[in-house]
């Protein structure tokens, strides 16, 4: 087994490649694509990767958990990911059949026909994502490595090919290049550790679990997607292209904050049924907790605050009128982490799918029913109200679950302790409108100084300080690992 803080770095240098990889990419794309163009790629993109969801049928939430379970056991391993790579296999075709026809069938597509024809390759090969694989071997130092080298060439590529809008078509093809690398890649490096076969396997075992997870990923699926799809369908590509910049703003910093939980999730999946490791368990949640919260909540308050100039400066002034869907999305950072380790972490590797799966179908309805009423009234801000709500309401109810079904102690002293640290963000951003200084330098001043006053009343009022208390769980933690 890896070592934890090992595979923790990694995870982190993942992380920051995640986080630097759309600062740098982002605000050239939009700059170079404006927002009509841009909501256009979001909308093409986002159909074809619901496909692709589809074709997963659950295999992302099922495969990490039931790999993390065999992974000693390389014939047992090779066995079940040779089993799921098929269901895989075979439902990518299906899909691409579906898509194909529901394309070449509908008037409403033929316009940019040949744009989806290019993003159909996406469902073609989604059977070779296999990261949950790795995850579930804890392979994280590989995942990082390939992850950066991949996007590094897509960002090559992009700069040199992409100079105007009329090159559309070359950001759909370094969009496939940067998911069926990752995936090629994953196909070759897994042979060295398990053995693909298509003798003396079976199906039928996994479908009944599995089935439950994929409707548990298409619910989560729909109210993910449902915005930018339901936003291109009923209102124009320029409120999806001003959703998609309000959108990736707000998660941007997402990856960060769920990072602990990912090295931790194949831990806990091993740990969580076990009494002689109930401490151990109870440790990983106090981890991924303090992490979310000493993080997450000063960062949805500044993007609160900060919206408009955070708007102009990652995606251009002609992304402005973004400003108020941001500033409603902006406690999404806080609840999509949340949601992450009550459901992803605790749920799913506790055996409570259902319930996760009862909780992902009411994010779907609210989410179905806001978009329907507040779209075609409000554009992007009535997206940003649906999507915000159904996260709310899925974070909550997964909330009542873990209380009602796991033992499990929530230290609700540290959201109140960082709640306070951000009273003086408001203030300082007051205070500089005094001084007629560069956008850029202006916000890069305002951020560090929100920075400093967080640490600063962490540390002497609360005597806490900020990453060092989920760094002191997380070292006791390689105590059980």
């Amino acid at each position: 087994m890896n070592n934890l803080k090992s595979n923790f770095a990694y995870n982190v240098l993942l992380t920051v490649s995640n986080l630097l990889f759309p600062i740098v990419s982002f605000p050239y794309l939009s700059r170079t694509l404006g927002p009509e163009c841009l909501g256009k790629a979001q909308f093409i993109i986002i159909f074809a990767q619901y496909f692709v969801l589809l074709s997963a049928f659950g295999i992302p939430l099922y495969g990490f958990r039931e790999v993390a379970k065999v992974k000693h056991d390389k014939e047992e391993l090779s066995k079940l990911s040779s089993e799921l790579l098929l269901i895989n296999f075979l439902f990518s075709l299906l899909l691409f059949a579906a898509y194909t026809l529901i394309v070449l069938s509908i008037s409403w597509f033929h316009t940019d026909l040949q744009l989806y024809a290019v993003a159909s390759l996406f469902i073609l090969t989604g059977f070779t994502s296999i990261d949950w694989f790795f995850t579930g071997v804890e392979e994280f130092k590989y995942i990082a490595v390939r992850s950066i080298v991949i996007k590094s060439l897509s960002l090559i590529a992009l700069f040199a090919l992409v100079k105007s809008s009329d090159d559309l078509i070359f950001f759909l093809l370094i969009s496939i290049f940067s998911v069926l690398g990752n995936n090629i890649w994953n196909i070759y490096q897994s042979r060295r550790l398990i053995t693909f076969r298509l003798r003396s396997i079976q199906l039928r075992h996994h479908l009944p679990v599995l089935f439950v997870f994929f409707i548990t990923s298409l619910s989560i699926s729909i109210y993910t997607f449902l915005d930018t799809l339901l936003l291109g369908i009923i209102s124009t590509n320029t409120a999806v292209g001003y959703y998609t910049a309000a959108i990736k703003l707000n998660k941007i910093a997402l990856p960060l904050i769920v990072s602990l939980g990912i090295v931790l999730t194949p831990k806990i999946t091993l740990s969580i049924n076990s009494k002689s490791k109930s401490l151990a368990f109870q440790g990983y949640f106090d981890t991924s907790f303090a992490f979310i919260n000493l993080i997450g909540i000063p960062l949805f308050i500044g993007i609160a605050i900060f919206s408009k100039e955070l708007l102009i400066v990652y995606a251009g002034e002609g992304f402005i009128a973004a400003t108020d869907a941001m500033r409603i999305m902006s406690p999404l950072i806080l609840f999509l982490s949340l949601g992450h380790l009550l459901g992803l972490q605790l749920l799913i590797p506790s055996g409570n799918e259902k319930l996760y799966f009862m909780a992902t179908i009411f994010g779907l309805i609210t989410s179905l029913s806001l978009n329907l009423v507040l779209i075609p009234m409000l554009d992007e801000k009535g997206a940003a109200i649906a999507t915000l709500s159904a996260e709310v309401v899925v974070t909550s109810m997964c909330y009542f679950y873990v209380k009602k079904k796991l033992q499990i102690i929530f230290n609700w002293r540290l959201v109140g302790k960082a709640v306070l640290s951000c009273v003086l963000f408001l203030p300082i951003s007051v205070l500089s409108k005094y001084f007629n200084l560069n956008i850029i330098l202006s916000l890069t001043i305002q951020i560090a100084i929100c920075i400093l006053t967080y640490l600063l009343i962490q540390g002497m009022i609360f005597k806490e300080k900020l990453i060092w208390e989920a760094f002191r769980y997380l070292k006791s933690l390689t105590a059980y690992a």
